[in-house]
């Protein structure tokens, strides 16, 4: 069993021989770290880091030597949270986010304890260490890019503070022309102009249409790839595509003509969209997406699509436009997710939320283990960790705006549990009942959802076979033909729902033989079906 105050002791101890630290001790107990101990160990190692970086008496050799370590060697147990994370993500949401934010808060104090000693390094030199400047740099970047990674993977902005370091610590490199140097870091050979340009390439690929693992595989596959792009400093607007200004401190922008300060740096991202459409090749003639740099769970069914969009966002040409104006609404709505959500909402079965309930309910399960792992609990002294929670909230829903195709809904609570990009939704504004599916999220202050429409008016209905048997309620959705959307039925994925067979359809008193036709749905959990009227039946 490992006690968090021995292994802190064995990464930060100073015995009276002047030795700082006991590595030794601590790679011993790194390796004999369980399953169970997991949690209790990342936070002995942020503590660990935390202290480091408060501890001015410690000389710039013993501060990266130590550093250094702890990032190796602690990357065993950072990929172990890191799968836990992602795989529950959806499930569990609260949970998994209480572990990301203890990947995130390590990444934080790792990339700071860096950056203390680059800065420590330009006070007072030293031949030695200017020497190992290159991978300080690229190891500080990497942290940065990875606190940028879970932020996208949460919806969240990438913050100004980010954006800030990353501009100053590659303006770094480039003074002192290393920016290209390549090193290898935890398995993959980087620069601090490849790692630099990671989170920017995922902020263009528009990552709150995705979900928490197509985000995951798009910035593996980046990682991979990212060596084939450069930087240039001479504007060439036929050629670039994107531009980068260091001293603005924000994510790249398409390139404008006007963009020629000093500060601009250029980016032609060609080489990185045809190394995209190679990939989606491959994956489309069954290599293994594992060997092709994408996540293990990588569905090429689900996921193929999200790699596609990206390839389009970094294009010139085929750059996804928004295609209908958004007008503001700001009207309080009702909003279910799935499609047994969407039947409580067309029967009326449903409580309009009121606030946020009590704290002091009993804890789910998954909180309890948590807590005893000690994932997510702040550390000693001030920090900006945030301690863990499971509030059972309930979320007050606002239509945000429309367009013609869809709408944006705004909550002010956590992402309910289930709910991903293409979840089905319903929401009820006044008499009207809006069905569509997730498209868009984004969480900062509030939780920002957009919905792309399958219709602006739906109806209960039941289907059931010709000859009989047992009806399932399904959802009508009417055509809309100034938006072009096609009227459909709404269905749980049975087996008994086959195309090209007759089945009743019942709208209150009034029956139907019709036939489904073509499922435009390939959602695990419900069908969406295009159909056509045989014949109208005798009530």
């Amino acid at each position: 069993m490992i006690e968090l105050k021995d292994l802190v002791t064995a990464l930060l101890r100073k015995p009276k021989d002047g030795e700082v630290y006991n590595l030794d001790t601590a790679t011993q107990m790194m390796n004999n770290i369980t399953t169970q101990e997991i949690g209790t160990a990342h936070q002995a190692i942020r503590q660990s880091i935390k202290d480091l970086n408060e501890n001015d008496s410690i000389n710039a050799k013993e501060r990266f030597r130590t550093l250094k370590y702890i990032d190796d060697k602690a990357q065993s147990i950072q990929r172990g949270l890191e799968t836990d994370a992602l795989r529950h993500i959806v499930l569990h949401p609260k949970t998994s986010r209480q572990m990301i934010l203890s990947i995130a808060g390590y990444w934080q104090l790792l990339s700071d304890g860096y950056r203390i000693l680059l800065q420590e390094i330009q006070r007072k030199g030293g031949k030695l260490l200017v020497q190992q400047m290159p991978e300080i740099t690229i190891r500080a970047i990497f942290g940065f890019t990875e606190q940028a990674r879970w932020k996208s993977i949460l919806y969240q902005p990438i913050d100004d503070k980010i954006w800030r370091n990353l501009d100053r610590l590659f303006s770094l490199a480039e003074q002192n022309k290393y920016e290209k140097e390549t090193i290898i870091v935890h398995g993959r050979t980087v620069s601090c102009e490849s790692l630099f340009l990671r989170p920017h390439l995922l902020n263009l690929a528009q990552t709150d249409t995705m979900t928490p693992g197509q985000i995951d595989s798009l910035d593996r596959w980046l990682q991979a790839n990212l060596l084939s792009l450069s930087l240039e400093k001479e504007i060439k607007p036929h050629k670039q595509i994107y531009a980068i200004n260091l001293e603005a401190h924000q994510p790249a922008h398409r390139l404008r003509r006007n963009m020629i300060d000093a500060g601009y740096r250029y980016l032609n991202t060609t080489p990185l969209i045809d190394a995209m459409q190679v990939t989606m090749q491959r994956v489309k003639k069954g290599d293994t997406p594992v060997h092709l740099s994408l996540s293990e769970r990588f569905s090429v069914e689900h996921d193929l699509a999200a790699l596609d969009k990206a390839a389009h966002c970094w294009s010139k040409e085929n750059y996804p436009n928004r295609k209908f104006e958004r007008k503001p609404i700001n009207k309080p709505a009702v909003v279910k997710f799935g499609l047994n959500g969407i039947f409580e909402l067309l029967e009326g079965k449903y409580t309009p939320p009121t606030g946020t309930q009590s704290t002091d309910k009993p804890t789910s399960i998954e909180y309890d283990i948590l807590k005893r792992r000690g994932v997510g609990q702040s550390l000693g002294g001030h920090t900006e960790s945030p301690p863990l929670f499971d509030e059972k909230e309930l979320t007050n829903w606002s239509l945000l705006d429309e367009s013609q195709s869809g709408v944006g809904i705004v909550g002010d609570g956590e992402l309910p549990k289930g709910v991903k990009i293409g979840e089905l939704v319903g929401i009820k504004k006044d008499t009207l009942f809006f069905i569509g599916i997730v498209r868009r999220i984004q969480r900062n202050n509030l939780l920002k959802i957009g919905v792309e429409l399958f219709t602006h008016q739906a109806r209960l209905v039941s289907l059931s076979l010709v000859n009989g048997g047992e009806s399932h309620l399904a959802v009508y959705l009417t055509e809309d033909s100034e938006s072009q959307l096609p009227r459909n039925l709404l269905t749980n994925n049975s087996e008994v729902w086959q195309s090209a067979k007759p089945y009743v359809l019942q709208a209150g008193k009034q029956k139907y033989k019709i036939e489904l036709t073509t499922n435009n749905s390939n959602h695990a959990n419900y069908g969406r079906f295009a159909f056509k009227v045989l014949e109208k039946l005798e009530g």
